[in-house]
């Protein structure tokens, strides 16, 4: 759940003060939540290598690995905006 959360949250900081991605705070949460997204889609990307009968879509982990990478993508965005 706090997948969803922490980056809904950094989007909300954002969209309220699009400057806030300067902030130190902002940077460090977000690049740990980034980290943590990347190891557990690497994770999912190989139980559904080794697991996976069908198209990874049909898995309801293969959707997870999906939402997880929007995530990194939109907070990798988010991120890179500041500079």
């Amino acid at each position: 759940m706090a997948v969803y959360i922490i980056p809904a949250a950094l989007t909300l900081l954002v969209a309220l003060n699009p400057l806030v991605t300067g902030n130190f705070v902002w940077k460090s949460v977000s690049a740990v939540h980034l980290s943590v997204c990347v190891v557990w889609a690497l994770g999912l990307g190989y139980y559904l290598s080794l697991h996976s009968q069908q198209s990874i879509l049909h898995e309801e982990e293969g959707r997870e690995l999906s939402g997880l990478a929007i995530i990194a993508a939109w907070i990798i965005l988010c991120h890179g905006s500041s500079k």
